[in-house]
C-alpha cells in the first residue's frame, strides 16, 4: 500500500475520531461548560494584563435566542461589521509576521529596522485578535467565530512559546503583549513561531483558520442563520443522497468481488466497476454544482470540506484515472481506469469514499433540514456553538 493511501487512511480515522470526540463533548456536558466559559461574563485575566476584561453583556440564553432568530439589531450589525474588520486586520498582521521582509532592515527610502517592524506587526496581531474575540461574542457569524475559537485553542496550546516572545494568553482567551520583554527577544524566534514551514505548527495552523474565517466574512453563508430556497435545497439534497448511495456501493465492496476459476485465475466484472466509478464522479460533480450557490452554512462548510478531502486524495485517484480539475470537479479517464489493477482501484476508491462519507451525509442533512440548523456545522466540518449544542443545552448543568 502506498504512503499516500496510508496517509489518507489515517486521515479518515482521525476525522472520524474528531467527530466522535465532538459528540462526546456535547453528550458529557463539556460543550455546555465551554459555552458558559466562552460567552459568559469573565472578569479575571492574567496579572500581565493592563486592564480588566469587559463583560460581554450577553448571557448564553440570549445568544441562543439570537442564533435561533437572527435579528438585524444595531448592536448585532455593528458586531458583525467589527468582526469582519478585525479579522481582516488580524490576517494583515499575520501576513506581515510571515513575510521575510519584516525581519530585514530597510535599506532604501524611509528606513525602518526589523525589530520595529516586528514589534508593530505583533502589536497589531494582538490588538486585532482581541477585537475579533470581543466582537465574536455578540456576532451571529458562527462560521467566523468557530474558527476564532480554534485560534484560541492554538494560542492555549502554544502559550509557552508565545510567552517567550512577550505574548501572554489571558484567562479569558485574550492576548497581552509585553513590549518591554519584546525588546530583548531574538526576532528570529518570532519568525520561527509564525513560520508556515511546519504544516502543523502555530503559524500554519493560525493562517489556515484565518483564511477560512476571512472567507466567511465575505460571503452570506455564515452572517446569519440564512437558509436556501426550497428548490435549491431539494436539488442539493437529491444530489447529496445520490452521492451517499455511490459511496455506500463502493464501501460495500460487492462490485470488487471476482470469480476464481479452477486454475486460480480471478476475473472481475470491470463493466460494473467502471459504472460504479462513473456514478461516483457524476454524483460528486452534481453536488459541487448544486451546493456551490448555497447560503446554508452547514451545506457550504461541508462542501468546502468535501473539496478539500478530494484534493487530498487527488494523487492516488489520478493513479487510477480519476482527475481533480481546477473547478474542483472530477473527470474519469476510462482508458487508464480500464487498464488499472482492480485491487488498486478498490483501495483508492474505498479510501476516498470513506474519507468523504461523513461530509456527504452532512450535506444531505443540512440541505434537507433547513430551519434552525444552517449554522450548526462550522467551517471546518466540526461542530460550532449553535443549534446542535443549543438543542442539548437545557440538559447540561
Amino acid at each position: 500500500m502506498s504512503n499516500n493511501i496510508i496517509s489518507s487512511l489515517m486521515g479518515s480515522i482521525s476525522g472520524i475520531a474528531s467527530t466522535l470526540s465532538d459528540y462526546n463533548l456535547i453528550k458529557s456536558g463539556s460543550y455546555g461548560k465551554l459555552m458558559k466559559s466562552y460567552y459568559g461574563s469573565v472578569s479575571g485575566t492574567s496579572s500581565a494584563s493592563t486592564s480588566s476584561t469587559k463583560k460581554s453583556g450577553y448571557s448564553v440564553e440570549e445568544l441562543i435566542a439570537e442564533r435561533h432568530n437572527p435579528s438585524t439589531s444595531e448592536e448585532v450589525t455593528k458586531a458583525n461589521a467589527s468582526l469582519s474588520s478585525s479579522v481582516s486586520n488580524l490576517k494583515s498582521s499575520l501576513s506581515s509576521l510571515q513575510s521575510e521582509n519584516t525581519y530585514k532592515d530597510d535599506t532604501t527610502g524611509a528606513a525602518t529596522d526589523a525589530r520595529t517592524k516586528v514589534s508593530s506587526a505583533l502589536s497589531n496581531y494582538v490588538s486585532s485578535f482581541n477585537d475579533a474575540l470581543e466582537s465574536s461574542k455578540k456576532s451571529t457569524n458562527n462560521a467566523v467565530s468557530s474558527n476564532l475559537a480554534q485560534i484560541m485553542k492554538q494560542n492555549s496550546a502554544n502559550a509557552d512559546s508565545l510567552k517567550e516572545i512577550g505574548i501572554t494568553v489571558n484567562n479569558d482567551g485574550s492576548l497581552y503583549l509585553d513590549s518591554n520583554r519584546l525588546k530583548n527577544v531574538d526576532i528570529t524566534e518570532v519568525q520561527d513561531l509564525f513560520s508556515t514551514n511546519d504544516a502543523t505548527g502555530y503559524g500554519a495552523s493560525v493562517k489556515s483558520r484565518l483564511d477560512r474565517a476571512s472567507y466567511y466574512t465575505s460571503t452570506a453563508s455564515a452572517s446569519t442563520a440564512a437558509t436556501d430556497d426550497a428548490a435549491s435545497a431539494n436539488t442539493t439534497t437529491s444530489s447529496a443522497k445520490d452521492l451517499k448511495s455511490s459511496i455506500s456501493n463502493i464501501l460495500d465492496g460487492t462490485v470488487f468481488k471476482g470469480t476464481t476459476d479452477k486454475d486460480g485465475k480471478t476475473t472481475y466484472d470491470r463493466a460494473s466497476i467502471l459504472s460504479t466509478a462513473q456514478d461516483l464522479v457524476k454524483n460528486y460533480n452534481d453536488v459541487v454544482t448544486n451546493a456551490s450557490s448555497s447560503i446554508n452554512s452547514g451545506v457550504s462548510s461541508n462542501l468546502a470540506a468535501l473539496k478539500q478531502k478530494t484534493s487530498s486524495n487527488s494523487v492516488f485517484l489520478k493513479a487510477i484515472g480519476i482527475n481533480v480539475g481546477a473547478d474542483d470537479k472530477l473527470s474519469l479517464d476510462t482508458d487508464k481506469f480500464g487498464t488499472s489493477d482492480v485491487k488498486a482501484i478498490k483501495t483508492a476508491l474505498q479510501t476516498y469514499a470513506g474519507d468523504i462519507e461523513t461530509n456527504a451525509s452532512l450535506l444531505n442533512y443540512y440541505s434537507s433540514t433547513q430551519n434552525g440548523t444552517s449554522s450548526a456545522y462550522g467551517a471546518t466540518g466540526s461542530y460550532s456553538a449553535s443549534d446542535i449544542v443549543n438543542s442539548l443545552y437545557n440538559g447540561v448543568s
